[in-house]
């Protein structure tokens, strides 16, 4: 019998193998993972869309198809059928109906009309600081978002290398060189790992700081090719120094996008006024059918009503 040396090296080997060779829980392509991400990728929008479709629109289509069925003798599909559409018009609008509207307004009033004022304001500021020659666009659009990392970034010190990944996507996006999605997806992954380095925005990672304000990478990701899209369009033509074309172009974008806030307001208001004839495809509540063998209590109560009168 041979007896071998057992050596701490000997044990961290087999350890090692031992950890490789067990079935780790893989979590991919849950459902439970997948909700969670787009939580977290679509910030406030996707909380509010969550707890809306989750908690209250699909509990209220369950009960409305249920409602009276064993009277019925089958789901009710007029209860259903109007949850869903009132569900679906009452909550979602409120944020469709606007981002529909500024999206419209890209085409017609310019792509700048996207842009919020505070950050138009901070991108400004970026702007008249890093950018020299606003005649040429590339230079304009290399520049400026090298500004922008410089300003976001500048109290970080680990994870560098990854600033130049955003870099890189941002300048991409602008080029058209990739969708916004994927400039997302690699913007977020960039960041969260720039973050976490720096223990930077622990609870929401993917959040920095441009200007004055916290931004979710998502919003610049957009901001940035809407604006130096419009910026360098209307630069092209100038023949005004380029600190005072920045104020003057940020003060007719504020007021681009102040024209597109009142009209994405007025048409969630005029949206809302319709929507109960919109969602009401009878005369009727729905909810009552298979009471009453089928009779329609709320019409009965309007007769009797007719009658009381005569």
């Amino acid at each position: 019998m041979i007896i071998k040396p057992y050596s701490y090296k000997t044990y961290n080997n087999q350890a090692k193998q031992t950890q490789n060779t067990q079935k780790s829980p893989n979590f991919k392509g849950s459902p439970v993972v997948a909700l969670a991400s787009f939580i977290e990728n679509n910030g406030f929008l996707g909380e509010f869309l969550t707890i809306d479709i989750v908690g209250m629109a699909t509990p209220r289509t369950i009960q409305g198809f249920n409602r009276n069925k064993k009277e019925l003798g089958h789901p009710n599909y007029k209860a259903g059928t109007e949850e869903i559409i009132r569900e679906v018009l009452s909550g979602p609008a409120f944020f469709f109906v606007p981002l529909g509207v500024l999206g419209a307004s890209g085409l017609t009033l310019g792509s700048c009309s996207k842009v919020n004022s505070s950050t138009l304001e901070a991108f400004q500021g970026i702007m008249k600081s890093s950018v020299k020659d606003i005649k040429d666009s590339k230079k304009v659009q290399k520049e400026f978002i090298s500004g922008l990392m410089g300003t976001a970034f500048k109290d970080y010190k680990n994870e560098k290398h990854q600033i130049k990944v955003i870099e890189d996507v941002l300048n991409n996006v602008a080029s058209g060189k990739i969708t916004q999605k994927e400039a997302k997806k690699q913007s977020s992954a960039a960041l969260t790992l720039l973050n976490k380095g720096n223990g930077k925005y622990l609870d929401n990672t993917a959040l920095l700081r441009v200007g004055q304000k916290d931004m979710d990478i998502n919003s610049l990701v957009s901001d940035v090719p809407n604006y130096l899209k419009n910026f360098n369009k209307k630069a092209s033509k100038t023949s005004e120094n380029a600190s005072n074309f920045v104020d003057k172009f940020t003060r007719h974008a504020k007021n681009i996008r102040n024209i597109a806030n009142i009209m994405a307001v007025a048409a969630l208001g005029a949206f809302l006024l319709i929507v109960p004839k919109l969602y009401q495809r009878d005369k009727s509540f729905p909810g009552t059918e298979g009471l009453g063998g089928n009779t329609d209590t709320v019409s009965l109560n309007k007769e009797k009503e007719k009658e009381n009168k005569l």
